[in-house]
């Protein structure tokens, strides 16, 4: 497998926890990373006010706060965004646009 970007996880396992509570079993097999990773992106988000753990320590399980659904949801409003620009960009790279071109367009705004 593939080593993420740094930070990366987090976007993901946020998304995990968007239909509810997970253990970190859950979050493992619906996010096929790493139990280390998992841990270490766990208590970062944790530190952040991103998430909260349930239980106790042999059965917790991790919900996202009220900070966590508002960047999940702000997150998965710009993908949806971005999966409607994607499309119609390659069409315009594949008509000779690079995409020096395109950035200098963007930052003209």
């Amino acid at each position: 497998m593939k080593r993420l970007p740094k930070g990366s996880s987090e976007p993901i396992i946020l998304k995990s926890l968007v239909s509810g509570t997970r253990t970190i079993r859950d979050i493992e097999r619906a996010t096929k990373l790493k139990k280390p990773t998992l841990y270490l992106s766990l208590n970062k988000m944790k530190k952040k006010g991103l998430i909260k753990p349930l239980g106790t320590r042999r059965s917790r399980k991790w919900v996202l706060t009220r900070k966590g659904k508002e960047v999940i949801s702000r997150r998965l409003a710009a993908e949806k965004i971005l999966k409607d620009v994607v499309a119609p960009l390659k069409r315009v790279v594949s008509l000779g646009v690079s995409f020096r071109e395109i950035e200098r367009l963007i930052s003209r705004r």
